[in-house]
């Protein structure tokens, strides 16, 4: 029996589902991305489906909630530098 799948992730962004997605995969996870392909053929708001959904097996959710989680608080502290001058 296959292992159930769990979301990790929604995303209104196709370039956010996509780098979130290579993110995981780059560590080793396997990911389904569902909805990409429709959302992409319909990129304006509110024609078709309107998020993304990246999923996981069950026994990687953990670990890819984390590495998900340091890649959003890495891209706070460089916006935050950024904003700042490097200050």
């Amino acid at each position: 029996m296959s292992e159930t799948l769990v979301t990790i992730g929604k995303y209104l962004d196709v370039t956010e589902a996509r780098i979130a997605a290579g993110l995981l995969q780059s560590e080793g996870i396997p990911v389904y991305p569902l909805d990409i392909n429709q959302v992409s053929a319909n990129p304006l708001p509110g024609v078709g489906i309107r998020s993304m959904r990246l999923q996981v097996p069950a026994s990687f959710e953990q670990e890819a909630r984390r590495l998900l989680a340091n890649r959003e608080s890495s891209d706070e502290a460089e916006l935050t530098y950024l904003a700042t001058g490097g200050l």
